[in-house]
C-alpha cells in the first residue's frame, strides 16, 4: 500500500475514449509478432546446495536449532532489510542465482543491485533472471542491458511484441490481443545457491525499500533456507523453461541490445581494467531530502551495502509452497481445465483446517464466490464452537 500519496478522484474514462483508442489501434502496424523459432536451452538449479557456505550455514543452523522440521524462515518486514538480506544474498553466492520477478525499475537502488550482480558474474556465479515484460519499456527497458553481461542470463515471460520506447504505444498495439496482455507472471523469488531465498510481495526499485520521494510501498517478504528452498527452485525450473518465457536476444537484434549497454569508461583506480573482476560495491550514495505537499522536509537515508543473514530470528517450521502454473498464463488459459490446482485451491485448503485463528496480509483482497463461501463456513464453525 503506497504511503505519501494525495487521494485524488478521477472522472470515468468515457465509452467514446475506449472507441478512440480501438480505431487508433487499427492505424498501428499489425505486422508486429513474436519469434516462432526460438534458441531456449534447458536448464535448472543447482542440484545440491550443500558444497556451498550458504549450504553449509543452512544445515549448521538447524542442527544448532534442534529441530525435525527441515525449513528455516526470517520475517524480512522493514524496506531496509528488504534491500540488504538481497545484497546479502548476491554477495554470498558462490554457483548460482535465480531471480525471478514481475517487474525490475531501472533507478539508483536497483543499479546498486545490479553492480553486485555483475560483481558476482565475474566470479563465476551463474546468473538466471526471468522478468514479466510487462514493464520492459521506457527508461525500464535499461534493465534489459544484463542480457549482454558474462554468466548473465535473462529471459522475459509472455512477452509483448512492438517496441519499448513508450508504455501507453506499447499497450496501444497489443490491444487487439488484450487478453493475453493481461495474462502476467507476478512470481517473486530470490535464490541463491538453492540455499537460501526471498519471497514475498516486493517487485524491484527504489519504491519498495523505502528510497522513492513520492510514493513508497509497505510489502513484507520472507527469508527461507531449507528444504523449501528447492520447492522454490523448481517452480522457478518450470518458468525458465516454458514456452512462453523468451531469451531477451530472441526479441531484439545485436543492435538495439548494444544500445541498452553503457558506454565503458576509462578506468580510474576505483574501476578494475577491461578482464579484470569487479569487486563487490560499496555504496557512494548519500542522503537525499524530499519535500511533501504540506510543505514538510523528510530525509531519505542511504541504504546499507548488506546485513547479516545469521543475526535475524530464524524460526524451524512445517511449510508447503503454493504457487500457480505456468500454464494458467498461456494464450489458450480459457481452455486449461478448471481442476487444475492454483493457489486459491490451496489457500482455501489451508483455510479450512483453522481451528482458532485466520490471518490474511495482502495489498489485495479480492474475494471470489468460493472464497466467500469458505468464509462464511469458518464464521459458522467458530460461531458454534462458540455455543
Amino acid at each position: 500500500m503506497p504511503t505519501r500519496t494525495t487521494p485524488s478522484v478521477c472522472p470515468p474514462f468515457a465509452p467514446w475514449r475506449w472507441l478512440s483508442l480501438l480505431l487508433l489501434s487499427a492505424w498501428l502496424p499489425g505486422c508486429a509478432s513474436l519469434p516462432a523459432e526460438v534458441d531456449r536451452p534447458v536448464s535448472s538449479a543447482l542440484a545440491t546446495p550443500e558444497g556451498t557456505a550458504l549450504g553449509r550455514a543452512v544445515q549448521a543452523r538447524a542442527a544448532s536449532a534442534g529441530t525435525r522440521n527441515d525449513s528455516g524462515f526470517a520475517l524480512v518486514n522493514s524496506a531496509e532489510l528488504a534491500f540488504t538480506s538481497r545484497m546479502a544474498l548476491i554477495n554470498a553466492a558462490q554457483k548460482t542465482l535465480d531471480i525471478q520477478y514481475y517487474a525490475i525499475f531501472a533507478d539508483e537502488t536497483t543499479e546498486r543491485m545490479f553492480d553486485a550482480l555483475r560483481a558476482a558474474a565475474a566470479r563465476g556465479v551463474r546468473i538466471r533472471i526471468l522478468l514479466d515484460d510487462f514493464n520492459t519499456t521506457g527508461k525500464n527497458a535499461q534493465v534489459l542491458k544484463l542480457a549482454v553481461e558474462n554468466n548473465i542470463d535473462l529471459r522475459l515471460f509472455n512477452p509483448l511484441p512492438g517496441g519499448r520506447g513508450s508504455m501507453f504505444l506499447r499497450i496501444l498495439g497489443n490491444l487487439k490481443d488484450s487478453a493475453r496482455m493481461q495474462r502476467r507472471m507476478h512470481n517473486k523469488i530470490f535464490v541463491a545457491d538453492n540455499a537460501v531465498a526471498i519471497t514475498g510481495g516486493r517487485n524491484l526499485g527504489e519504491t519498495y525499500f523505502g528510497q522513492g520521494e513520492t510514493t513508497n510501498f509497505i510489502d513484507a517478504d520472507v527469508l527461507a533456507a531449507g528444504r523449501i528452498v528447492r520447492e522454490l527452485s523448481r517452480s522457478f525450473d518450470q518458468y525458465w523453461n516454458n514456452p512462453l518465457a523468451y531469451p531477451v536476444q530472441s526479441l531484439m537484434t545485436a543492435k538495439q541490445i548494444e544500445a541498452l549497454k553503457p558506454q565503458p569508461s576509462p578506468p580510474t583506480a576505483a574501476q578494475p581494467a577491461a578482464g579484470q573482476a569487479a569487486a563487490p560495491t560499496t555504496s557512494t550514495a548519500t542522503a537525499r531530502t524530499t519535500t511533501a505537499l504540506d510543505g514538510s522536509v523528510s530525509v531519505i537515508e542511504p541504504l546499507p551495502d548488506s546485513t547479516n543473514l545469521a543475526l535475524l530470528d530464524w524460526t524451524w517450521a512445517p511449510s508447503v509452497l503454493l504457487v500457480d502454473q505456468a500454464s494458467k498464463i498461456a494464450a489458450d488459459a480459457d481452455d486449461v481445465e478448471e481442476a487444475q490446482d492454483t493457489t486459491v485451491d490451496g489457500l482455501l485448503q489451508l483455510m479450512a483446517q483453522a481451528k482458532s485463528d485466520l490471518l490474511v496480509v495482502s495489498p489485495y483482497f479480492v474475494p471470489g464466490p468460493r472464497m466467500m463461501a469458505q468464509l462464511a463456513a469458518i464464521r459458522q464453525k467458530a460461531c458454534a464452537s462458540a455455543c
